[in-house]
């Protein structure tokens, strides 16, 4: 859609609004939004409070007049570059096997300070086109895949989360991690029990899964982030059941600990099916104990 470019006003209503929406969001440092029934995060209250208005006042730069338009034109552009900012932070840092994490981390908090933390908090572009709303949804897919990976690598970014967020007077991070697959279930238990699968090798030599993959798992499964199914890396044949016997595993130690009751074997399934690609659900469900006494070591 062909929007116009404009310099949005700022009239008294639209500060009383912008304050409204600042006191009352319930997330920290910025607005959520549901769009074509997927999520964003606005990082900026001033652009949040654009999208919202269904009478904004601007200044059309190319028919040079007062016009009056619904703040909500420009969201499709917003939320385009919010999907292809989350893609390049994903190819870029969360999926780089070529550098440590120590200089991912590096680069991540040069590329912040020097450009990323400009479009988040209370900044906000004066000036509106598809291409500038585009731009800052690009800045703000970036931050939110940032806010994913430093959740699951805390001692990593231990400083530059301190000074993006801010640190407790004892050190420690204020933000939480919550697992939503069982909340009362410590993140440390997957992470430990498929940790395996960083470990072992595969009939070709080949790390079932690398460390990131891991991580992306995590994130994917239990911190609920928005991420593509991955392949695990198995040779063409004989090794499926290896791989079904740790997620089964998983299941006949923490299902009753932790849910009270061993009925809940579907959403162990869907832990590997939902975030793994080669794995269907229905073939599984009647069938999810493997028939092998061989584990990985």
């Amino acid at each position: 859609m062909d929007n116009p470019s404009v310099t949005v006003n700022h009239p008294k209503e639209y500060n009383d609004y912008e304050r409204q929406l600042f006191n009352n969001t319930k997330s920290d440092g910025g607005l959520n939004m549901t769009y074509n029934s997927k999520k964003y995060f606005v990082y900026s209250f001033g652009l949040g409070t654009i999208f919202r208005m269904k009478e904004l006042s601007c200044f059309d730069n190319d028919l040079k007049k007062q016009i009056v338009i619904k703040g909500s034109i420009y969201i499709p552009s917003f939320c385009d570059g919010f999907d292809k900012g989350k893609d390049y932070f994903q190819k870029s840092f969360v999926d780089n096997k070529f550098q440590s994490k120590e200089t991912i981390v590096s680069d991540i908090h040069e590329h912040y300070h020097n450009d990323w933390m400009n479009y988040e908090g209370e900044y906000f572009p004066t000036i509106l086109s598809n291409e500038i709303v585009k731009n800052w949804g690009y800045h703000s897919g970036i931050l939110f895949a940032l806010d994913g990976f430093m959740k699951l690598n805390k001692t990593l970014f231990r400083s530059f989360y301190e000074t993006k967020v801010g640190g407790s007077d004892d050190g420690e991070l204020k933000q939480e991690e919550q697992n939503i697959f069982c909340k009362s279930m410590p993140l440390e238990i997957p992470r430990n029990h498929f940790k395996i699968l960083t470990t072992s090798k595969n009939n070709n030599g080949e790390l079932f899964l690398t460390e990131t993959q891991l991580d992306n798992f995590i994130r994917t499964a239990f911190l609920g982030a928005d991420l593509l199914p991955q392949k695990i890396n198995m040779a063409p044949k004989g090794e499926k059941l290896l791989i079904q016997s740790v997620f089964y595993e998983f299941y006949d130690k923490y299902c009753f600990d932790y849910f009270g009751t061993n009925q809940k074997q579907a959403a162990f399934i869907r832990l590997l099916t939902d975030n793994f690609k080669g794995w269907s659900f229905e073939k599984l469900k009647g069938n999810f104990k493997p028939k092998t006494n061989k584990r990985l070591i």
